[in-house]
């Protein structure tokens, strides 16, 4: 990895670390997307993110059947972010709840459902500037080395 990427990873990780909410885009095998919002993932390297949560059984559906996926988050003040595409290299469950429902209406829903807590690690490839403002959809570290 060239020093100019490994830097834009580790300031795009460090970004995503610091956010109150990240959403991660999944698609199934026929790209239909799905859409989920976590808190923010803990860093392991320069470029691997790992997400700790309670996500919806369809991201981790797509997740085990197209392990490509981004995640994007944006900083509510000055509506700037980043979106970083990679590839899901492991997902495994590292927690359940069996029957764990607040009550009221949703337990009767979802009883005998039990939740998972699920680990993700994601290797990040690309990263892009991610705003509700002027922005291309190229590489971060293309636009490092064209100044």
């Amino acid at each position: 990895m060239k020093r100019t990427e490994e830097n834009c990873f580790k300031k795009v990780c460090e970004f995503l670390s610091l956010q109150k909410v990240v959403y991660i885009a999944t698609t199934d095998e026929k790209g239909k997307p799905h859409l989920a919002v976590t808190k923010a993932p803990s860093i392991k390297e320069n470029n691997i993110l790992i997400f700790e949560e309670w996500l919806c059984p369809a991201t981790v559906r797509n997740l085990k059947v197209n392990p490509h996926i981004t995640v994007a988050a944006m900083d509510r003040e000055t509506s700037r972010g980043y979106q970083a595409v990679g590839e899901v290299q492991e997902v495994r469950e590292s927690s359940m709840m069996l029957d764990g429902y607040a009550g009221g209406e949703l337990e009767e829903k979802f009883a005998g459902i039990p939740q998972f807590q699920w680990s993700l690690t994601v290797k990040i490839s690309a990263a892009m500037d991610f705003s509700s403002a002027f922005h291309t959809d190229r590489p971060i570290t293309q636009l490092m080395e064209e100044k």
